[in-house]
């Protein structure tokens, strides 16, 4: 129980790393911000599994683009 408590900040640092990389690599312009913001928000307020979202966020860079 306490080596579980003791690696959860170290596991939620690495994924931030890991986010904040890709970020910096995928949001070039405020449309691909807007559509970032957009899947965030879809994530966190709808119970919708997250490979949808990339799949329609994906879709819809390619097809407005």
């Amino acid at each position: 129980m306490a080596v579980e408590r003791t690696l959860a900040p170290i596991g939620i640092g690495l994924m931030a790393g890991g986010v904040y990389t890709l970020a910096r690599s995928a949001i070039h312009d405020t449309f691909t911000a807007g559509i970032a913001v957009a899947a965030a928000i879809t994530l966190v307020l709808r119970p919708v599994p997250p490979l949808a979202v990339m799949l329609a966020a994906g879709l819809a860079g390619w097809l407005f683009r």
